[in-house]
């Protein structure tokens, strides 16, 4: 009863007057609760986000000369290939001057591989290989956050633009930030390259592909200077062996035979890009209503789904 009272009292007593005490036996039903909800990123204040986006949208850039204002004066940077990377050749400035001190068998190099001004800095940084970030696959945390100093860490995906294999990399930039006049600078940043896994370099490229469809169909869309009308795009693609129906609108119509030569000029744009012949360029059009923007979504729909027969690239 004793004993009863006071495991009431502290429920995870384990020892009374040093000895263990035996397993309480109990009936209660284990209390259930959900966790929160992870979330990808956590950015407390939106100037942190435009800073961020600046950020790697001049890194990205022709010349990342412009990332001196970026830094502070008396900033410092290291950066550090994984160990077990195979990315880069032992005598690349990448993995000549990484400060991961699992290579770095001289220890006074622990101190002058450190840059220590802006300058040295984007020095240092236009010297690496060019690269693309894709901002979606960013996983920003902000682990510390006050007015006078600010901890970011972006973890993510990029690739090195001049390589056409193994050219996707994982990264994670840790930030030190502090206030300076209206926004903030990098005060100390620390560079990890790591090889991404299997999973990451599909998503990415999933990303990158539909990102350059995007980026086609604007071409095209500035190409033909057309506004698009209200269609409605179905997905209604159907083949049967080599006819193709490339109609996605129920309320587009069959025009007359006669082309104009401003059609023209859409034809030869459209087979242009699409690679078609002429015939299906125009069976295409005409079925989407000489719509080139909506044609050459459905163009591209059916290439994915490789419903397009041989003979529509043969001229």
């Amino acid at each position: 009863m004793i004993l009863s009272a006071i495991r009431k009292i502290f429920k995870n007593l384990k020892t009374l007057d040093k000895e263990s005490l035996p397993t309480e036996i109990g009936f209660d039903l284990a209390v259930t609760e959900n966790l929160p909800e992870t979330k990808g990123s956590f950015i407390p204040d939106e100037s942190l986000k435009t800073f961020i986006t600046e950020y790697f949208r001049m890194y990205d850039s022709d010349s990342r000369q412009q990332l001196m204002v970026a830094y502070h004066d008396s900033a410092t940077f290291t950066h550090s290939i994984a160990s077990n990377n195979s990315m880069y050749k032992p005598n690349e400035l990448i993995m000549k001057e990484s400060h991961n001190i699992l290579r770095l068998r001289d220890e006074s190099l622990w101190v002058k591989l450190v840059k220590t001004s802006n300058v040295d800095i984007v020095s240092f940084l236009n010297k690496l290989p060019v690269t693309k970030h894709h901002l979606d696959t960013f996983q920003v945390d902000i682990p510390f956050f006050s007015k006078e100093f600010i901890n970011v860490v972006v973890n993510g995906l990029l690739q090195e633009t001049f390589k056409t294999q193994n050219s996707f990399r994982s990264f994670c930039r840790t930030f030190f930030l502090v206030p300076h006049n209206n926004g903030f600078v990098i005060l100390n940043e620390m560079l990890m390259i790591s090889n991404p896994s299997i999973k990451q370099i599909n998503e990415y490229k999933k990303l990158i592909e539909k990102e350059s469809s995007s980026s086609k169909a604007d071409l095209v869309m500035k190409t033909f200077d057309f506004k698009p009308s209200n269609l409605v795009i179905t997905s209604n693609l159907i083949t049967n062996q080599s006819n193709v129906t490339f109609a996605s609108s129920s309320s587009s119509s069959k025009l007359p035979a006669t082309i104009t030569d401003q059609r023209e000029e859409i034809i030869r744009k459209f087979k242009e890009e699409t690679k078609m012949n002429r015939q299906f360029s125009i069976q295409c059009l005409e079925e989407n209503n000489f719509n080139p923007i909506i044609a050459y979504d459905v163009f591209l729909k059916l290439k994915q789904a490789n419903a397009l027969p041989p003979e529509a690239f043969i001229d």
